[in-house]
């Protein structure tokens, strides 16, 4: 893929959000890009989209991820049972809203999600009884990606595995477009472009600009690496962000 692509899809994140920092569009365009990969990944973060206040744009623009990235699921709750069944059985780029009023004090749930940081680590063993009524391990995978929405910081672990993105209200002087009710239909040949593009990725070795904690940069590298394949103009807006 060309960054045609890419470049595309920025300019659809800045049409209809304002962020805290302009850079952050292009996280979220490499995260976008990013879900149509997972079978490359060995550790892929999380999406956390937050604002100190309501009403500044955290829903639209998960809609925008939903929109965009392969296989996406809306959901405005979850509980443990259900994302262990739908990660399982449809592999969807999760994307759960409203995670400050259910999720904050789920630790159980919160643990999980941890969990599928890493490839290695999704996974999740319970008892089931089979049909013989006899109790059997079963298990779940948990590698998916997963884009999270809420007002406020999440618990630590959960933020430090995450690629995290600020909203704020826009200034009267700011202005987005109306968002379309029908936009993910809208995005349906965009989706069919990057579904095309990922069957020729090449994963290439890439080096990281030498700031940040060990984790921001096993987060950031997978983005690193798409940028790479994007370009020089990427990397660099890459090391920006």
């Amino acid at each position: 893929m060309s960054n045609v692509l890419a470049n595309k899809i920025e300019r659809l994140v800045k049409e209809f959000v304002v962020f805290e920092n302009e850079q952050e569009s292009t996280a979220v365009t490499l995260w976008i890009i990013g879900t149509y990969l997972m079978d490359v990944w060995q550790l892929w973060p999380k999406l956390y989209i937050y604002s100190p206040e309501k009403e500044c744009g955290k829903t639209r623009l998960l809609s925008l991820v939903e929109a965009l990235s392969k296989d996406g699921r809306m959901a405005s709750n979850i509980s443990l049972s259900a994302l262990n069944r739908i990660i399982e059985s449809k592999r969807p780029t999760l994307c759960i809203d409203e995670a400050d009023l259910f999720l904050k004090n789920n630790h159980e749930l919160t643990g999980v999600i941890n969990a599928g940081h890493t490839r290695r680590s999704a996974i999740r063993l319970i008892s089931e009884k089979n049909s013989k009524g006899h109790w059997e391990a079963k298990e779940f995978s948990l590698w998916s990606p997963q884009a999270i929405a809420g007002i406020g910081t999440q618990a630590d672990t959960l933020m430090s595995r995450s690629i995290k993105i600020q909203l704020r209200r826009k200034y009267q002087s700011e202005k987005v477009s109306t968002f379309p009710f029908n936009f993910f239909d809208i995005c349906h040949d965009t989706r069919h472009q990057l579904l095309n593009w990922s069957k020729n990725f090449i994963l290439d070795p890439i080096n990281l600009p030498n700031t940040g904690p060990d984790r921001a940069r096993d987060n950031w590298k997978p983005l690193f690496q798409i940028a790479k394949q994007l370009g020089d103009n990427w990397l660099s807006k890459s090391s920006d962000a």
